[in-house]
């Protein structure tokens, strides 16, 4: 009885964190023009603080976006690729275009899903 109750209530708490993770997923802090760079956030969530996971971007060093399934994929001058995940496929038409906003200058590629 103990093991049942034990599943349930970690079942539970793990529908929970998903949830909170798809509800609190904020599209429009992923992108923030600062002049000449635009500042990235790969999670963006309302409780998310830290800003060691924010990235540094000149507008000029992307050259191209990419659209597959879920995932918003920058390709830097470098060669550098930096993936986005969305969480939410609603979210997803508003990372690209705020993308195609900042990186102006990009070619835009979306794949078929």
């Amino acid at each position: 009885m103990e093991i049942g109750i034990f599943t349930v209530t970690i079942t539970g708490v793990l529908l929970t964190a998903l949830f909170i993770k798809y509800l609190t997923f904020r599209p429009e802090r992923v992108f923030s023009d600062i002049g000449e760079n635009v500042l990235l956030c790969k999670k963006p969530h309302w409780f998310n603080n830290n800003k060691s996971r924010m990235q540094l971007i000149p507008k000029g060093a992307i050259i191209k976006i990419q659209l597959a399934s879920n995932t918003v994929t920058l390709f830097c001058k470098s060669g550098n690729v930096i993936d986005i995940p969305v969480p939410n496929s609603k979210f997803t038409a508003d990372v690209l275009q705020s993308a195609k906003t900042h990186f102006d200058k990009a070619e835009v590629v979306i794949l078929d899903n």
